[in-house]
């Protein structure tokens, strides 16, 4: 996603079978997303990681980036930045 605040997006595990994104609100976006089981990738933590041109704020399950939040209910998520 781009913005006026910058660019947000997410990157996937080896393992992710399929990742969605649905708009919830205005401007809040819940990211949703299933991961193999069979796969052999278990050992990293997080599900996604979350690339984002400058710091967002972040909460417990949310990020907020300018005037965009992202949810992701019971999904571990990395948050990185550019260097």
């Amino acid at each position: 996603m781009f913005s006026r605040d910058g660019f947000i997006g997410v990157r996937t595990r080896a393992d992710t079978l399929w990742v969605d994104v649905v708009e919830v609100a205005a401007h809040v976006y819940e990211l949703r997303c299933e991961r193999r089981k069979d796969h052999d990738a278990s050992t990293d933590v997080a599900s996604l990681t979350v690339v984002a041109s400058k710091s967002p704020v972040t909460h417990e399950n949310e990020l907020i980036f300018g005037d965009i939040t992202l949810q992701f209910p019971g999904i571990a998520v990395e948050v990185r930045l550019p260097r």
